[in-house]
């Protein structure tokens, strides 16, 4: 399969902080007309941890859009995933936001030829393996 890449619009490190500050304000709207124990239910059915919350949402939300953007260039369906290996999805979700490579991401992810994802990403593993198990399937 041909990797075909499309250069994502150039966001200013500005936008991506306000991008992230707005996302991270509306879940915490959200979370907050939800009760304690609320909260920790739909953590429990998610198999999330209030440290993995917490993580995400320090994370400005922000790695979220890079690994939508390096799922779609290996092939895979970022929806058919959250639909279909929604355990899978949010272990990947979790580990993306507790990795501290996001910047070189971006970067490797604005380039054609980002090979070099794989030495330091630590979802490199699941992804190549879901990469395969699509192409045998």
């Amino acid at each position: 399969m041909e990797n075909t890449h499309v250069a994502r619009p150039k966001r200013t490190a500005i936008q991506r902080l306000l991008d992230g500050w707005r996302a991270r304000r509306q879940f915490e709207k959200e979370m907050a007309g939800c009760d304690s124990s609320e909260v920790d239910r739909m953590l429990q059915d998610l198999g999330l941890t209030r440290e993995d919350m917490d993580a995400v949402m320090h994370a400005q939300l922000g790695p979220q859009h890079l690994l939508l953007s390096r799922l779609e260039r290996e092939g895979l369906d970022p929806e058919k995933l959250m639909r279909f290996e929604a355990a899978v999805f949010r272990d990947l979700q979790r580990v993306c936001a507790h990795c501290g490579s996001t910047g070189r991401c971006e970067r490797d992810l604005d380039h054609a030829d980002d090979r070099n994802w794989k030495h330091y990403c630590p979802n490199a593993d699941t992804i190549e393996a879901l990469t395969a198990s699509r192409k045998e399937g």
